[in-house]
């Protein structure tokens, strides 16, 4: 019983660093995305980029948020799930 414990708890800490990772990592793509958006923006104001390349960057950029916010939420069930395993939010 006390090894199923020990297992339970060691992975979902392994799911938790797994995940905060992946999250640093989109909002580093996330960032990198808004500067490409920027240009975008200013490149076609310029007339240099037509309309199409502006769209699909701001596309480009509403998916990796729309992924930094999925990933978020995955942390936070991530969380629970390790609270739970340590004997935490029990009723």
């Amino acid at each position: 019983m006390v090894i199923l414990a020990v297992e339970q708890v060691e992975n979902a800490q392994t799911r938790l660093r797994r995940q905060q990772q992946s999250v640093a990592l989109l909002r580093r793509n996330g960032a990198q995305l808004k500067k490409a958006q920027d240009l975008a923006i200013i490149s076609y104001e310029r007339g240099v980029v037509p309309l199409q390349q502006l769209i699909d960057t701001n596309r480009l950029l509403g998916a990796s948020r729309s992924s930094l916010a999925q990933s978020r939420t995955n942390l936070g069930l991530i969380y629970a799930d390790l609270q739970v395993a340590l004997g935490g939010f029990v009723e």
